[in-house]
């Protein structure tokens, strides 16, 4: 591979990275305003509206951005599978708008609801066709133009709920603002594509349309019921207990999945990579979803060791003194950090093997599960019984997804490593307990990383995801 190849190959991993970062940063401190601009029942009221359309995301999305990125990374005819995929995006946005506006007309919610709602259907066009470019950014290796529109459309935004904080604004201003931003991505990454890359207009490709369908409907139906799944929390804390509680499960929540960058952030730039090797070598496959499994397995366990030690400082600091009930509720959910690292190389694995029908059984099991617990405990022990929904959802949702693959790729893992990270996290934690003050905490926090760094190799596994930069045969 030449030095020119090697360096695109990095700044693209890069600026992957810088954008998926940007986007999670900006929607933390979005999140920590408009926590404290909002108060806890209007922060309920934001989670619910969001809520609605996050579930709804899989199926408008279709995963195209996936099955995009996988098929355009090999097709001879780049520009014209451009156009057929674009085409059946705008159809798909079609039949959602149409079918969602009536939706809100018909529906007997307050009228600042009706707004937010509206809002939110108009920005979620421009966020289906952001996902689509960066696709396509991603194949051609200029994500770094992501990079600069989401961060400009992320910095709008918080400047814009810090104006509407200070000049004591309402949720309607909130989701106005949300629209603006994500059509200013929008706007930024149509315009550098068409001009940098291809005029990627309309094609009328019946017979792609059915093969990119066929392909996509089994990941977006397990897409659709794992959102769902992780959805379902807000909608039945909502009905039994009021907006209060959908606040602080919200407030909670979003700090575990905000954490989900690393692993995106790991494995987003390696997708097209692991499409062509589960084609051309499944030993080389093999070892390499043995490491990256293990990599993500240790980085997992140092994220929630952090969090189970410093897990008030962290509540207080971003949402302040009234989101302090929550407390219990995060010590339950903390550890889903490490399903969710692993889910999320499960889901490009098994798209990669060509075996996203399996992600069906993981999202049909964790949906059952979330959803039963739900309605036994909410009405019984409130927000921290979604929470314990929610932890053995993710549970079974990894353990499913994992035991889809083949049998060689199960066998190839390293337990007994896995097992000691988890046994030693545990011993240092109680270990902590017994102890007082934030020195004790870091210094047993330092003590982790060096065990997981030196002992268990995780330089060598950080050494080996580089080298998965290659070129193809």
């Amino acid at each position: 591979m030449d030095n020119y190849t090697k360096i695109s190959i990095l700044e693209n991993s890069l600026f992957i990275f810088i954008s998926k970062f940007i986007d999670t940063f900006g929607g933390i401190l979005s999140v920590i305003i408009l926590a404290r601009f909002l108060d806890t029942a209007g922060f309920g009221i934001y989670a619910y509206i969001l809520s609605i359309f996050l579930a709804l995301q899989p199926v408008v999305n279709l995963e195209l951005d996936k099955i995009t990125i996988r098929e355009l990374a090999t097709s001879l005819d780049k520009s014209r599978f451009m156009k057929d995929v674009r085409t059946l995006k705008s159809l798909m946005l079609v039949v959602f708008f149409t079918l969602f506006t009536f939706g809100i007309i018909f529906t007997k919610q307050p009228a600042n609801i009706r707004a937010g709602l509206f809002l939110c259907l108009i920005s979620e066009i421009f966020i289906q066709y952001n996902m689509l470019n960066v696709s396509f950014l991603i194949v051609f290796q200029k994500a770094v133009w992501d990079s600069y529109a989401n961060a400009f459309s992320k910095f709008f935004f918080l400047a814009w709920i810090i104006v509407g904080w200070l000049l004591h604004k309402d949720i309607v201003y909130v989701f106005a603002g949300y629209l603006i931003s994500n059509f200013i991505r929008f706007a930024l990454l149509t315009l550098l594509i068409r001009l940098k890359i291809y005029k990627t207009g309309m094609n009328w490709a019946p017979g792609k349309f059915l093969y990119l369908l066929r392909e996509s409907l089994p990941i977006t139906i397990a897409s659709f019921i794992i959102g769902l799944t992780f959805r379902i929390d807000i909608f039945v804390l909502k009905y039994y207990l009021g907006d209060t509680p959908v606040g602080l499960f919200y407030s909670i929540h979003k700090i575990i999945l905000v954490i989900q960058i690393i692993p995106v952030s790991l494995l987003n730039a390696f997708f097209p990579h692991l499409s062509y090797t589960a084609r051309e070598n499944s030993g080389e496959y093999m070892n390499m979803y043995k490491k990256v499994f293990e990599l993500l397995f240790l980085t997992a366990t140092a994220v929630i060791l952090f969090n189970l030690l410093f897990s008030r400082e962290i509540i207080s600091i971003l949402y302040g003194k009234g989101y302090e009930d929550a407390h219990t509720g995060f010590m339950l959910l903390i550890p889903v950090s490490l399903f969710l690292f692993l889910d999320y190389l499960n889901t490009l694995s098994l798209t990669s093997l060509n075996r996203q029908k399996f992600l069906l059984y993981s999202g049909i099991a964790a949906f059952v599960t979330n959803t039963a617990l739900d309605m036994i405990l909410v009405p019984r022990m409130g927000m921290e019984g979604a929470c314990i929904g929610t932890f053995a959802a993710y549970l079974v949702l990894c353990s499913v997804s994992f035991l889809c693959h083949p049998r060689h790729i199960i066998q190839g893992i390293s337990y007994r490593e896995s097992i000691i990270s988890i046994l030693s996290l545990v011993s240092l934690f109680y270990i902590s307990t017994m102890l007082v003050g934030y020195f004790p905490r870091v210094l047993i926090m330092l003590i982790y990383l060096l065990i997981i760094y030196h002992v268990y190799g995780l330089s060598d596994k950080l050494r080996f995801l580089m080298s998965m930069y290659r070129e193809r045969k």
